[in-house]
């Protein structure tokens, strides 16, 4: 009822243990049901009326003697309660309790929200003060239910600008995303069915697919490959990331058999002998390994980026090739007949850049040992191969020694090679003469993928018994076209060049007649001045002199 008078109790009057309350102008009303005592201090004597007074006081400064209905203006009419003033529900206004009604409404959050990363110290309250969500949705603002440092920990939960910044919501209800919270940051992978996040319903964006860095550094070592960490790197399958923090390996089991290494769809390293296209939506390929024992193999890095666009990679792949980096030059090749060097350089193998630094002067030489097997020597000093004193050819598969006189290629490419990226290939083949060397296709690599290598130089020699002659090297680096096909920069390097489409000249077989034959003088000891001789150091016919 709201009453601030005093009660007081009177045994003679009215019902026994009547409790009667003092009015405003000093009557005495029957309290009815209503009223609500909260506590009650007896003072120690009694008015004229028989009256025993009751108030929140101790008895102290009233005189029961004025209790006689014509000094009421002197009587306690208002009260403070420290305890009720000390509580947190003091502080509590209207605005405060409209602000909770629809924090309340808002439900229990728990669960839905993870942090990314806040410093409580502003809005929220530090841990302890109020648990959860939850335990707020008890009482009123907590009050007799959970502990509240402040009633500013509550209020402010509606009244802070964006009171869910630092939060992401992880349940599926898009809802949530409304005002008063921070849109785009549902986690799809958190809260969906992973079978749903591989359905095409974003067509805008392209799926990642790839490495993301290629910090990690490769080993190898009894049989086995090593993709040894070295910092994070985020591995991508058809849009589903894997974080690798550790060294991944697996096994390379055979000899002088080649693998496609990769991560498959559950995010694990794994080696196959068949092959994996480079726009597979089910594997991100990572290296192309050649075995040759357990403690040798030639290994590629194929981490192609994950932003890379699939389509346009396979089709690269498959026109285009490794190219040579023409912007920034190098690669250039220096050949002796003992020696050679490649100078430092850049090739392309689509999106991934292989840099060959410092300049080499050692290689990898390849040379069939059966018609579809082929091996390599490492860290070798010299393009070509003897046996004593006699230049040596792969003749379908067996290292056979070219016939005195005759020419034999070697072709040195630049490649992805994590170890060695210089690459000798032995010519198949011996010619009598340089022109048939100059006619001479491109050799294969049995069982090897060669796209991902620029062919550099082709380099010829003349087997004399000895240390072999170098005679000349034709410059691919900036020919088009896969490694294995190519638009060569001088005539040497075309095809056809036995077949007879320039008339003009005199045929070697002699078949062709001249009307007038010029012969160039030179000194000989063949015969007296006049006479015509065969100079093999040179391949030239010349008229002597003495």
């Amino acid at each position: 009822m709201g009453v601030l008078g005093h009660f007081l109790y009177r045994p003679d009057f009215g019902a026994k243990g009547q409790v009667e309350y003092l009015a405003f102008d000093g009557s005495l009303v029957a309290a009815d049901a209503e009223i609500y005592v909260a506590q009650v201090h007896r003072l120690a004597q009694s008015n004229v009326h028989g009256l025993i007074f009751t108030g929140p006081g101790a008895g102290g400064g009233l005189d029961a003697d004025k209790l006689d209905g014509k000094h009421a203006s002197e009587f306690l009419i208002s009260e403070t309660d420290p305890i009720f003033v000390a509580s947190p529900a003091y502080g509590i206004t209207i605005g405060n309790i409209a602000n909770w009604n629809t924090a309340f409404s808002w439900g229990n959050h728990a669960g839905l929200y993870s942090l990314l990363g806040h410093d409580h110290s502003g809005v929220y309250e530090p841990s302890g003060a109020v648990a959860t969500h939850a335990a707020l949705a008890t009482g009123i603002h907590g009050v007799g239910a959970s502990t509240v440092a402040s009633v500013a920990n509550i209020t402010t939960h509606e009244g802070a600008a964006d009171p869910h910044t630092v939060y992401r919501l992880e349940s599926a209800d898009h809802s949530h995303q409304s005002a008063g919270m921070e849109a785009g940051k549902l986690d799809h992978g958190l809260s969906m069915v992973a079978a749903s996040l591989l359905d095409d319903d974003h067509p805008h964006y392209k799926l990642r697919h790839g490495i993301s860095n290629r910090t990690a550094t490769f080993a190898y070592a009894a049989g086995v490959l090593t993709v040894t960490y070295v910092a994070s790197y985020d591995v991508w399958v058809n849009g589903v990331k894997f974080t690798k923090t550790t060294d991944q390996t697996v096994s390379i089991p055979a000899n002088f058999t080649f693998y496609y290494v990769y991560f498959d769809a559950s995010g694990v390293l794994t080696a196959t002998t068949t092959l994996v296209e480079v726009d597979s939506l089910t594997q991100t390929i990572v290296a192309l390994v050649y075995r040759i024992s357990a403690t040798l193999a030639a290994i590629g890095d194929e981490r192609h980026h994950s932003a890379r666009d699939l389509k346009l990679h396979a089709w690269a792949h498959e026109t285009l090739g490794a190219r040579y980096d023409s912007f920034h030059g190098g690669l250039t090749g220096a050949f002796t007949d003992t020696t050679f060097s490649i100078s430092a350089g850049d090739i392309w193998d689509e999106d991934l850049e292989h840099e060959i630094t410092p300049a080499k002067t050692t290689c990898r030489r390849w040379y069939r040992t059966a018609l579809n097997v082929i091996t390599f020597e490492d860290a070798i000093t010299t393009l070509y191969k003897m046996n004593g004193a006699n230049l040596r050819y792969d003749n379908a598969g067996t290292l056979t020694d070219a016939t005195s006189n005759w020419y034999v290629n070697h072709y040195v490419y630049a490649t992805n090679d994590v170890q060695e990226p210089i690459y000798s290939l032995i010519g198949q083949a011996k010619y009598a003469n340089l022109a048939g060397a100059r006619d001479e296709p491109v050799p294969a690599f049995a069982n090897l993928s060669t796209v991902e290598w620029k062919l550099l130089y082709r380099v010829t020699y003349r087997n004399i018994g000895a240390t072999p002659d170098y005679i000349e090297a034709v410059d691919y680096r900036l020919a088009s076209g896969v490694p294995t096909t190519f638009a060569p920069s001088a005539h040497g390097g075309l095809t056809g060049l036995l077949n007879d489409d320039h008339t003009q000249y005199l045929l070697a077989d002699g078949t062709r007649a001249a009307d007038e034959i010029r012969l160039t003088p030179k000194v000989s000891s063949s015969g007296p001045e006049g006479t015509i001789f065969y100079d093999s150091d040179d391949d030239h016919v010349w008229v002597g002199t003495e």
